[in-house]
């Protein structure tokens, strides 16, 4: 089978709100605890929300608790905020 081979990358693909930051989540933990030989390292994105609506992402590191702020929606901050600075789309980077 394809999986006992080395693997130096793999992708978990699947639309919004499915569950793949979860699952990596789960997988790093995992590793982490049945692995300790190894150093895992990484990081996720994740959603800040408000009232059910997006505002924007962090990043968290996947081995500590540290989070920043990664973009936020150009209307929830005031335009002195995003005077300057890169955007993609509707987010300020």
């Amino acid at each position: 089978m394809f999986l006992y081979s080395p693997r130096k990358k793999f992708f978990i693909l699947g639309s919004p709100g499915v569950g793949k930051t979860t699952l990596i989540e789960y997988l790093f933990e995992f590793l982490k605890k049945y692995l300790s030989d190894f150093n895992f390292l990484g990081f996720i994105t994740k959603e800040i929300r408000e009232s059910e609506e997006r505002k924007g992402f962090k990043i968290k590191i996947l081995d500590s608790e540290e989070e920043y702020i990664l973009a936020k929606r150009k209307n929830f901050i005031t335009s002195k905020e995003f005077k300057n600075k890169p955007s993609i789309g509707k987010y300020i980077v």
